[in-house]
């Protein structure tokens, strides 16, 4: 839940840093599992602080009364019908915030900008941020690269628990793409912050587990 919540400030700074339209819809993976071994409440539940913030709603899980499923399947509202209605949402001058699952990127990635491929092995990192540009006529222009934009944290495992940096926000690659869960970081969940930053023009960290750090106010 800290981490959820962390998710006002990672966008609210992303749209300052970058000149970008202000996020106006958020949508999440339905909370209905279609099955006993498929589907995930965790996209839902990330996303419903920024929903109550940006919307004074809970997420948006279902198109045409029907429930958004994490791989988009014809049976459901379907990939291209999910296309259509996010760019009836940026067309109205919005940014949309989408909460998805691991196991269902691919498949979002492909509905949103056709031929873009994310990889279903292995499994993009938990921390990736995918941004998909509108292009001004119909389509959306698919990340230069798979994982090009991180979530990042002013705290990293090399780092003591309460050992929370003022302006470096560090980037966890795949071997470290999850923030611990340990008891000796929960006394200081308060001081945690983040930032979605490009891996690109990221500053070197000699430990191994992170492309870098990125440098940026403690608040938006």
């Amino acid at each position: 839940m800290e981490h959820a919540s962390l998710y006002i400030e990672m966008i609210t700074a992303l749209q300052i840093i970058k000149n970008y339209c202000p996020v106006g819809a958020v949508y999440a993976v339905s909370r209905i599992k279609p099955g006993p071994e498929t589907g995930t409440t965790n996209p839902y539940f990330t996303a419903r602080p920024l929903a109550t913030v940006i919307m004074n709603a809970n997420p948006i899980e279902k198109i045409d009364n029907l429930p958004i499923d994490e791989f988009l399947e014809p049976s459901n509202i379907g990939a291209l019908r999910f296309r259509d209605v996010m760019l009836d949402e940026v067309e109205q001058g919005k940014s949309v915030a989408l909460f998805w699952t691991s196991d269902g990127l691919p498949n979002l990635g492909e509905a949103i900008a056709p031929g873009f491929n994310i990889p279903a092995t292995p499994k993009p990192p938990r921390n990736a941020a995918y941004i998909f540009k509108y292009n001004g006529s119909g389509g959306f222009i698919a990340p230069l690269e798979p994982n090009a934009d991180v979530q990042c944290f002013n705290w990293a495992n090399f780092r003591a628990a309460g050992d929370m940096s003022s302006y470096k926000y560090f980037c966890g690659n795949m071997d470290n793409g999850n923030l611990s869960d340990g008891e000796d970081l929960k006394p200081y969940l308060y001081k945690l912050h983040g930032r979605i930053c490009d891996t690109n023009n990221l500053k070197p960290v000699t430990e191994p587990g992170y492309y870098g750090y990125c440098e940026s106010a403690s608040s938006p």
